[in-house]
């Protein structure tokens, strides 16, 4: 098993999935579901409307925001993008720090 996939899967044992993740002035952001090494985040408004996700974007190897395309109109404040990017941040924060942990522990083995 590799250690970001071992990083993951002790990560996701301490988020509740039906607990907002972040709760801002305007958005919300929730665990939606686990991908097969990664979770996806639901953005959505506090009336309810969904924004778009944040998930694991290989290609760049850091967890992106990705609007709903399905929407009339998608209007984001700097608070809002804040909010996102601030998230973001977060997850790549402990993504890297739980990965940090792994390795360290190998090394004592």
């Amino acid at each position: 098993m590799s250690n970001l996939y071992q990083a993951d899967m002790i990560r996701a044992r301490f988020i509740d999935p039906n607990a907002p993740h972040i709760d801002s002035k305007y958005i919300i952001i929730t665990p939606k579901r686990k991908r097969e090494k990664t979770w996806v985040y639901e953005v959505s408004t506090k009336k309810g409307a969904t924004l778009g996700y944040i998930k694991w974007y290989p290609n760049w190897r850091e967890y992106c925001f990705f609007p709903d395309m399905t929407a009339d109109e998608l209007v984001f404040s700097r608070g809002c993008k804040r909010d996102i990017a601030n998230f973001e941040d977060k997850l790549m924060d402990e993504r890297a720090q739980v990965g940090m942990e792994l390795v360290e522990g190998e090394k004592h083995e």
